[in-house]
Parts: C-alpha cells; sequence; structure tokens
C-alpha cells in the first residue's frame, strides 16, 4: 500500500520522470548509478529483456559530510 502511494504521489506532484524512474527503480530493484548508466542499446523489447552491465559512480560524493550535515 505505501509504495502504490508513494508512486502516486510522484506520479501527481512529481517532477518530470520522477514516476517513471521511481516506479523502474521499485520493480527491478535497480541501484540509482545502475539506472542512470543505462543506454538504449541495454533494452531488449523482443525478449522483454534489460542489460545491466555498468553503474555510474560520482567520486567526489562525501559521505563524511553529507553524515555531518545531517547529524549535527
Amino acid at each position: 500500500m505505501a509504495l502504490a502511494r508513494f508512486l502516486r504521489t510522484a506520479d501527481s506532484d512529481g517532477i518530470e520522470m520522477d514516476s517513471l524512474i521511481l516506479t523502474t527503480l521499485a520493480f527491478t530493484s535497480l541501484r540509482i548509478g545502475e539506472l542512470l548508466a543505462l543506454k538504449w542499446n541495454d533494452f531488449d523489447e523482443e525478449k522483454g529483456l534489460l542489460r545491466v552491465t555498468k553503474t555510474l559512480y560520482n567520486p567526489s560524493i562525501n559521505i563524511k559530510e553529507y553524515h555531518n550535515y545531517y547529524h549535527q
């Protein structure tokens, strides 16, 4: 129930592509970096397959700074 409500809210109140992105993440168990790294040739529409072979990684994200900011 909570997921359905969340996705409905994303669809009605989110910005462009929120609903598609969040629905894809929820039902495929992809990580955000894997989703962001997808290219059109990763989709096989005839077979209904999605090939996940890479991920997007940002080494400049500093989790320590993030943690300190939210736990002051």
